[in-house]
């Protein structure tokens, strides 16, 4: 009896022994597969460097007062308003163009913050224009009909930007292992051209009759760099460890003090720019 109980405790020892062994091992198989599919975590440390293309729209203001001057009680308002001129040479003109560049830039990731710097190069074709000062009168010495003397003036200012060169810091956050949302802000100068052009016309006739006319044109033209500051959010998308693409706006307000027919003038550039990115990173 003793030996029968035994070999039947023998029998289902070996019998558990199996599901024991397949216990384990399913186990361990599914802890190996759940390695294996843990999504890598992208390391955004690194410089980079690459292309950018894109539109920009700018906002071009120029503002220039006249010299003011009293002399015996004369004015220059008074002067002015007398020749039904306009106070200040004042205009706002704009622009849209495409414009493209490179930029390098260096980052550091701390867990899911990454703190970086860029700098950046743009080529733009952006020409904005606009009339910014009008006079005109006319002049009736003999009581006829029309007027004897008139004359019309103008000036129409211009100015185009040929080039971008900005330098940022950079503010991210990766919220997913391959997209990182960014902001940035920093200083940017611009290569400009103002150009004014005045124009003059004028009648002389006594009612019409043996009507003289007279014209004068000339253009000032003065290369100028203008400086502010620049600021702008994007989005970084890793689309292998070595390759990023990233969609960008950025916004641009400068400012300069230049010349101008009469003088010194205030101008004021303001842009908006959304662009595309390429971008190398290197370990």
């Amino acid at each position: 009896m003793h030996k029968v109980i035994a070999g039947l405790s023998a029998i289902a020892m070996l019998a558990a022994a199996p599901s024991v062994k397949a216990a384990d091992y399913y186990r361990g198989s599914t802890k190996d597969t759940y390695v294996q599919q843990a999504a890598p975590v992208y390391n955004w440390n690194g410089t980079y460097f690459g292309l950018s293309v894109g539109g920009a729209n700018m906002n071009s203001k120029v503002n220039q007062q006249f010299p003011q001057f009293n002399v015996f009680g004369v004015t220059d308002a008074l002067v002015l308003d007398t020749i039904g001129a306009d106070r200040a040479i004042n205009g706002d003109s704009s622009d849209e163009s495409v414009i493209g560049g490179f930029h390098v830039g260096t980052q550091r990731q701390f867990n899911q913050l990454v703190l970086g710097g860029e700098l950046g190069l743009s080529g733009a074709d952006l020409s904005s224009s606009g009339k910014c000062w009008n006079a005109g009168r006319g002049f009736d010495f003999a009581g006829g009909p029309a007027n004897d003397f008139s004359y019309n003036a103008s000036t129409n200012c211009q100015t185009s930007v040929d080039w971008v060169l900005d330098a940022v810091a950079k503010v991210g956050y990766a919220y997913n292992p391959q997209w990182l949302v960014y902001a940035n802000v920093g200083y940017a100068v611009a290569g400009t051209t103002h150009k004014q052009a005045f124009s003059y016309r004028d009648r002389i006739g006594l009612d019409g009759a043996n009507t003289l006319s007279n014209s004068l044109n000339f253009t000032q033209a003065q290369n100028e760099t203008m400086h502010g500051i620049t600021w702008g959010l994007g989005v970084d998308y890793a689309a292998t460890e070595n390759f990023i693409l990233s969609a960008e706006y950025r916004r641009y307000d400068l400012s300069s003090d230049g010349g101008g027919i009469l003088g010194a003038s205030d101008r004021d550039l303001d842009m908006n720019v959304f662009k595309i990115k390429a971008s190398i990173k290197t370990n």
